[in-house]
């Protein structure tokens, strides 16, 4: 992770050197740019991932508060992404209503760019990416070995936190949220540059929850969701008859 947070960095400093015209970066950056499109991307895979780990946890392990918990974030991330494209405004261009307008920072039918929460919108997402590190980091130990799951069987603990190899994603977008909220770097990060902070945050709980998916392939089915079917019985039974009457003879 350490590699992918010094490499989305890279790509930081090189788009701004390459476009030293402050109006052009904003451009790219912007409503409409290509990091705004990628965010969504991720938001929407990750809502997926997260609406299969909740089916997963409820089909195959019987954990049904934690499938009702990824049910909700896989609402949440699919909320986010369509924030993030204005609801499809932005893909079709429909018109803002007035009323709307009127208390939108940039006369769009979004919810966080209300004058309510915009006002706060840059510290805020410095907190939750400063708690986000703080957590990570300094979590207590939780051991993912097969041979310390309960007796339930039901996979382990570790599997639903983000893992502390993630702090560089975390720890860059603390930085960037910092300086944005701050002002105090305002030659080398603007306001603009809180998208990217916004994108590394998207992707750390995209990434999470993709390594979640993978772990539950890993670990053992919950005893009730292993039960088969009365169909599945029959079928095993009469499958059996034959090689029951071979012995027998």
């Amino acid at each position: 992770m350490l590699v992918l947070a010094l490499s989305i960095m890279g790509c930081v400093v090189l788009l701004k050197v390459s476009v030293q015209d402050v109006y052009r970066y904003k451009r790219l950056l912007g409503e409409g740019g290509i990091l705004e499109y990628l965010q969504a991307l991720i938001l929407f895979t990750s809502a997926w991932v997260s609406w299969l780990i909740s089916k997963d946890l409820r089909k195959r392990f019987a954990m049904h508060l934690h499938a009702v918990v990824y049910g909700i974030t896989s609402c949440l991330m699919l909320f986010v992404g369509l924030e993030e494209i204005a609801w499809g405004q932005i893909l079709f261009g429909w018109k803002t209503p007035n009323s709307i307008a009127a208390v939108n920072a940039q006369n769009q039918t979004t919810l966080h760019n209300l004058e309510l929460f915009q006002n706060h919108l840059d510290l805020n997402l410095f907190l939750v990416s400063v708690v986000a590190l703080a957590l990570v980091l300094w979590r207590p130990p939780i051991p993912l070995h097969k041979h310390k799951m309960n007796s339930k069987k039901t996979m382990p603990l570790n599997a639903f936190v983000i893992p502390k190899y993630f702090w560089p994603l975390l720890f860059c977008a603390a930085g960037l949220s910092y300086f944005v909220a701050t002002e105090s770097g305002t030659n080398l990060v603007i306001n603009i540059d809180q998208e990217w902070a916004e994108f590394l945050l998207y992707l750390t709980a995209g990434l999470s929850l993709l390594r979640t998916y993978i772990l539950l392939d890993e670990a053992p089915r919950h005893k009730s969701a292993m039960r088969t079917s009365p169909i599945q019985q029959s079928n095993e039974r009469n499958q059996g008859a034959p090689n029951d009457q071979k012995l027998g003879e």
